[in-house]
């Protein structure tokens, strides 16, 4: 009897165990999570909408628009709310994302709102959504099992947008569903995670960080191509000089290359009067920007008549609307330049910096591989966002880049100080 049960009992043991792993991939691990059932349910639907709505933002087209919003849209209201809910209802301990760091933005953003304009009002919801999620996220991830499942999402996100571009160049979505082009900045944030094993030579993060510049390169985004591969060389994580100048020289080839490719020299040498990229390097002033150079400088010299204080939140939106039909200057330092003045760059771009330098120094002084490459990505992001920032929207792209990258920071934020069992003093006044 035994004999004959056994192989049943290994198959379903298998069976089981193959489940388990399938379940462990799209679910979080909560068990050892405090609180009630429904606590720990609230927290894994937030965390879950943080990596697999996010996911769902490579789906775009008329057909997932609803009530005339686009569906992205309500990903991030649907990440923002259970991050403040989680927030307020699931938190044992106070949060250790350095909040006090970014008030003064987020202050002077509220301050330079017209709460008479919805879209206005909208906007400036979304500049808080990210360091909500982080501030969230730094007081309900308990330990490095969530920590690593949180990782580990980057790559099924990478697995999930490159099925759908796949299936979006074959025809293959239902009519009026597509890639949604805004989803290559997800894939610019989950390359910077997989460029320091890019560089050990992990096979699978090799071909998953190829993915990422693939739909980059046949998309013929240009921003996000460099961006992409920029992440290389400028991986935080600590490499040995050789392989740092390895990475250097990779960059540049596979920057030229894409650049080399007939959709880009296309795009580029389009209405420039120029027959070749050399001739276009002569006569840089000449390269196709999609209406940007020439509206930049419209927008450059409106906002210099209010340089200090700025035109108010959202008024590039109005200007851009009333000039050409642009809802976006294509690039977010001009747009906080015009809406929030000089102030506003400098309340954003203090935070900024100290992100950047206070996550490459604990790079370095990581206890542990999986914290380590928390604060890898958390930079690597960071410095992908200055760069993706020149030419396009990312600040509010939070559905896109800005809630997931918020919310990787702030665990790895509550991840080390669990471990070091010390909470800044300065999230004190603003733990949940």
């Amino acid at each position: 009897m035994l004999s004959n049960s056994a192989p049943y009992a290994s198959r379903f043991h298998h069976h089981r165990l193959r489940s388990s792993r399938i379940g462990s991939v799209f679910y979080p691990p909560l068990a050892g999570y405090p609180g009630s059932y429904p606590e720990r349910l609230l927290v894994a639907c937030f965390l879950m909408s943080l990596t697999w709505g996010t996911a769902a933002t490579a789906l775009g087209g008329t057909k997932l628009a609803f009530a005339g919003k686009q569906f992205a849209g309500y990903v991030w209201v649907i990440q923002g709310t259970l991050a403040g809910l989680s927030l307020a209802l699931c938190t044992r301990r106070r949060a250790a994302f350095p909040l006090v760091v970014w008030l003064p933005w987020l202050i002077w953003i509220i301050v330079r709102c017209d709460f008479d304009d919805f879209y206005c009002v909208q906007r400036t919801i979304m500049l808080w959504a990210g360091p909500l999620a982080a501030l969230s996220m730094s007081a309900i991830v308990v330990n490095e099992q969530q920590l690593s499942w949180l990782l580990r999402s980057l790559r099924v996100i990478v697995v999930i947008s490159l099925v759908i571009y796949i299936m979006s160049l074959a025809h293959a979505l239902p009519s009026g569903i597509w890639f949604s082009g805004s989803s290559l900045m997800t894939a610019c944030l989950a390359a910077s995670a997989l460029a320091p094993n890019v560089l050990l030579g992990r096979r699978k993060d090799i071909l998953l960080w190829l993915g990422c510049l693939a739909m980059c390169c046949l998309s013929v985004f240009r921003a996000v191509i460099v961006t992409c591969a920029l992440t290389l060389p400028l991986t935080p994580s600590p490499q040995p000089m050789q392989r740092r100048l390895i990475a250097v020289f990779m960059g540049i080839v596979l920057v030229l290359a894409a650049f080399s490719l007939p959709a880009t020299r296309q795009k580029m040498l389009m209405n420039s009067g120029q027959d070749s990229l050399r001739g276009l390097a002569a006569h840089p002033g000449d390269v196709y920007s999609s209406g940007r150079f020439s509206m930049w400088r419209l927008y450059m010299d409106e906002a210099l008549k209010q340089p200090l204080l700025g035109h108010g939140g959202n008024a590039s939106y109005y200007f851009g609307v009333d000039l050409a039909g642009w809802e976006h200057p294509h690039s977010d330092y001009i747009r906080v330049f015009f809406d929030y003045g000089l102030i506003g760059v400098m309340l954003l771009g203090l935070p900024v910096l100290h992100t950047l330098v206070d996550t490459y120094r604990r790079v370095r002084l990581a206890g542990s591989v999986v914290t380590r490459d928390a604060w890898t990505v958390s930079c690597g992001g960071f410095i992908s966002m200055c760069l993706l920032a020149i030419t396009d929207n990312v600040l509010l792209y939070v559905a896109f880049f800005g809630c997931l990258l918020f919310g990787i920071l702030g665990a790895a934020y509550g991840v080390s100080a669990a471990q070091s069992g010390i909470r800044p003093r300065t999230c004190d006044a603003f733990g949940a």
